[in-house]
């Protein structure tokens, strides 16, 4: 059970508004988009049926796997948000979330919360292999992650 069978003339109705509206994207074309804002409609319905603060939609599984690292723990999040040379698009998006979401990323940390979050985000070895290769470790030493913190 894939899920099309599921997919209505309600469901269709609501793609052919979208549609209509001319606006495919989640964030900006405000005055274009004529009202229609039902990917943050359905964000907020979600959250608030599962009972959490936020929900986001993500556009693929690429996009759902970064926003589940910067779940994972404001460290990363910190990180990520730095990570803009090697994930251009991606660190546009987590910021357009941010902004949605009026999210604030914490400022001025302990040297512990420092070295806690280094060591987190060093360990998140396949984030760094996809982003910098087989050789991650040489251009991503500690110091290194911890230059990217100290830029927040």
């Amino acid at each position: 059970m894939p899920g099309f069978e599921l997919f209505g003339e309600e469901e269709r109705a609501e793609v052919q508004d979208v549609l209509n509206s001319g606006v495919l994207m989640r964030y900006g074309f405000d005055g274009a988009r004529q009202g229609h804002w039902k990917a943050e409609e359905f964000e907020q319905a979600l959250a608030k049926r599962l009972g959490l603060r936020h929900a986001h939609l993500c556009s693929s599984g690429t996009a759902a796997v970064f926003t589940a690292l910067a779940a994972a723990g404001i460290g990363n999040c910190i990180v990520f948000d730095q990570l803009e040379d090697y994930y251009p698009q991606e660190v546009a998006e987590f910021r357009r979330m941010l902004e949605g979401h009026q999210a604030k990323l914490p400022q001025g940390l302990t040297e512990d919360q420092f070295n806690e979050m280094i060591r987190v985000a060093l360990s998140l070895e396949p984030l760094w292999e996809n982003a910098l290769g087989p050789n991650w470790q040489q251009q991503m030493p500690p110091e290194r992650a911890r230059s990217l913190y100290e830029r927040m």
